[in-house]
């Protein structure tokens, strides 16, 4: 699946969420902002934005490092891949 966004916010999901994602998707998203703008990404773990947040990272962060991250693009085009395997189908998010 190939999905675009250009909305001044937005909510991505995995596919066919809320049911579960198939085996072996790979799915790319490309979130497009208007020129000279930026785009601010947070992963949160629910359904709101007062759910925990969450973050990929190669390092353990506290609790407060991890609440103030930001995945910040340094352009105007973000892509987002969501890849799964052949060990499971699961709800996604």
């Amino acid at each position: 699946c190939v999905e675009e966004l250009a909305e001044q916010s937005g909510v991505i999901s995995s596919p066919n969420y809320p049911d579960n994602y198939p085996d072996n998707a790979q799915c790319k998203l490309t979130i497009t902002a208007k020129e000279n703008e930026v785009i601010d990404l947070r992963v949160y773990d629910g359904a709101t934005v007062n759910s925990p947040l969450l973050a990929v990272l190669c390092r353990i962060m506290s609790q407060t490092e991890l609440a103030r991250t930001i995945i910040r693009s340094t352009g105007n085009r973000m892509l987002v891949v969501f890849e799964s395997d052949d060990s499971g189908q699961r709800p996604g998010f």
